[in-house]
């Protein structure tokens, strides 16, 4: 099974035998078998014709329209009804204070340990990075201590913030300088580090998103992430142990050179990808939200089994 990325600006997509056609302004098709696909990405403006949308639905296949230079993004989940006995043990666990506790702490002691093997992995190929590593790597050890010892959520999210706060100060030294990485910028990403985390914890985000819907679980409910208007926070829990996946290798990408400050570009209040780095970057990032999703799936089945075992 296999994403398709759409970035062609005002392409046309429909359904024709059996595959999602891409029809582009230059004259090319596209054509890729509905059989073969797992999920279908759109980040241009684009044309996408009912009978595709029926057809997708048909397969189960989700389709994620990522935000590009406007200010939000979809995600289309076709109905997955399942078990609804798995979402009411959802919501008892969820609902009892230290069940909901104990489902944060796991969420941030293994976000935090993931964070740790990063820096440790980063620590063998710059050694004369050695001691912003090494101290990083201990700094998180303290915070993951503190973490399995907290007594409430909101201490529990604090020093989630804390090792948040660790962590990109020291993964900062791993980019060059005029790349103007100084820490997580979030909305709008105002360099090309941030560009390409946002991205690709956005297409992230949308492989949590349709585990949990297709699990049958309630996307809305989630334990680090507390219910919110419009927000999933059971996918942001479960993306939270896949997320080092991205940052590692949008280290490697500008470590390598493959992605360089040329191919980003400004708008007044932003840095975004632009149309030569965005095949180099979903070509790159592809195969991380594949394991990223084969892992996020066993984790998600683990925590039903628990949840539907609990009397």
């Amino acid at each position: 099974m296999t994403s398709l990325h759409v970035d062609q600006r005002d392409a046309d997509l429909r359904h024709a035998a059996g595959a999602v056609e891409v029809r582009c302004q230059d004259g090319r098709i596209q054509r890729v078998p509905l059989a073969q696909l797992s999920r279908l990405t759109i980040h241009s403006e684009a044309t996408v014709s009912v009978g595709l949308l029926r057809q997708l639905s048909a397969a189960g296949i989700a389709l994620l329209i990522t935000a590009g230079r406007s200010r939000g993004e979809a995600c289309m989940l076709w109905p997955h009804a399942g078990d609804a006995r798995r979402r009411l043990a959802q919501y008892r666990s969820l609902d009892t204070p230290a069940s909901c506790l104990a489902w944060a702490k796991l969420v941030v002691r293994l976000k935090v340990h993931s964070q740790r093997r990063v820096l440790r992995r980063a620590r063998l190929q710059r050694p004369d990075l050695r001691y912003p590593l090494t101290r990083g790597i201990k700094l998180l050890g303290g915070v993951l201590a503190k973490a399995t010892s907290a007594t409430g959520l909101s201490a529990l999210r604090g020093i989630e913030g804390v090792a948040a706060r660790i962590y990109f100060g020291v993964l900062r030294h791993l980019f060059a300088p005029s790349l103007g990485f100084v820490g997580r910028r979030r909305r709008p990403p105002t360099d090309p580090v941030n560009a390409c985390l946002s991205l690709g914890y956005t297409l992230l985000m949308g492989r949590a998103l349709d585990l949990v819907h297709s699990a049958g679980l309630d996307a809305a409910l989630g334990a680090l992430h507390d219910p919110a208007y419009n927000r999933p926070s059971a996918a942001c829990d479960l993306m939270e142990l896949e997320r080092w996946r991205i940052e590692w290798r949008v280290y490697r990408l500008f470590a390598e050179q493959s992605l360089t400050a040329e191919h980003f570009g400004r708008t007044a209040d932003a840095c975004l990808l632009g149309k030569a780095g965005r095949p180099l970057f979903f070509a790159a990032i592809e195969p991380e939200l594949r394991l990223a999703e084969k892992r996020m799936r066993r984790s998600l089945y683990r925590a039903i089994q628990q949840l539907e075992a609990a009397p």
